[in-house]
């Protein structure tokens, strides 16, 4: 069974579990998350922490009851990496390099591993486990004798000439599935601190531009910056650009990872019908 078939069956399981007790406190959060981005791909696939950027954004959790939150949120990054500096002598040899800003929406669930009710200390804390669905929007560039390009726009794989190579332009909006793990704690007043790390699986091979094979330089014209985009190694050493050589792994996906720390507030706070006394003491302690 896969990793996220797994994990799957592991939150429909604990789904099932929490949904079969009874609700007894609904809050709204809204905040600021801070963290780092990092990216994993062609160019990075050993979670090098040498392209390590800042993130940040917005986030929004409805918890549904004590186990079970819905969050939403919205996020930027800056992705990068450079061939010069992994470990690989391919690498090394092949050149390349990719800047990206990223912009990201998500809708996940949380599923608490104990009982998280805000303005109650006995329940005031909890790890969690969080997965989703998102959309992503980015555009890779590189830097060539002192000037970004948009690397879609060159074409680097042939995309510029598909009758010839067949190969499409790739979309530069995707999909993402977030996976992650995290702490919430309650703080004081309405404020509650998380702390979280979060995979993002993509459907894309072109976070870096970077996929399958070189193609034959009759694509380019000869001196342009689009050729020179193509195949980089020749500016550290022996050319290795030759139509068909492998230029990244087409078989595993790109992917990023957000380290993120936040604040939300509580905007109000609902208890179940019946339940008035309990009302009246969170929100006497959260406001």
């Amino acid at each position: 069974m896969s990793l996220k078939s797994s994990i799957s069956v592991l939150f429909s399981l604990l789904a099932i579990l929490f949904l079969s007790q009874p609700v007894q406190a609904q809050h709204q959060e809204v905040g600021l998350w801070v963290g780092a981005s990092n990216y994993v791909g062609d160019l990075n696939n050993n979670f090098s922490a040498k392209g390590v950027r800042p993130a940040g954004g917005f986030v929004y959790r409805y918890h549904l009851m004590e186990y079970i939150a819905f969050k939403g949120t919205l996020s930027y990054a800056s992705l990068g990496f450079r061939d010069e500096w992994s470990s690989f002598p391919y690498h090394e040899a092949r050149n390349l390099s990719f800047r990206t800003n990223l912009y990201e929406f998500t809708a996940q669930v949380e599923l608490n591993f104990k009982q998280f009710v805000p303005g109650d200390r006995a329940r005031s804390y909890t790890p969690y486990i969080t997965a989703g669905i998102g959309a992503f929007r980015f555009n890779p560039k590189a830097k060539l004798d002192g000037e970004w390009y948009n690397l879609i726009e060159a074409g680097t794989e042939g995309q510029q000439a598909t009758q010839i190579s067949g190969e499409k332009k790739y979309r530069q909006t995707q999909l993402t599935i977030p996976i992650g793990i995290g702490f919430k704690w309650w703080v004081k007043g309405p404020w509650t601190f998380s702390a979280e790390a979060n995979y993002r699986s993509t459907f894309t091979d072109y976070l870096d531009d970077v996929s399958k094979r070189y193609v034959d330089n009759i694509l380019f014209v000869d001196g342009s910056s689009e050729a020179a985009l193509a195949d980089r190694s020749g500016e550290v050493g022996p050319v290795i650009g030759d139509e068909g050589q492998q230029r990244g792994d087409s078989v595993s996906k790109d992917g990023y990872l957000f380290t993120s720390f936040s604040f939300t507030y509580t905007l109000f706070a609902n208890s179940c019908p019946g339940n008035a006394g309990f009302k009246a003491k969170t929100r006497n302690v959260l406001f």
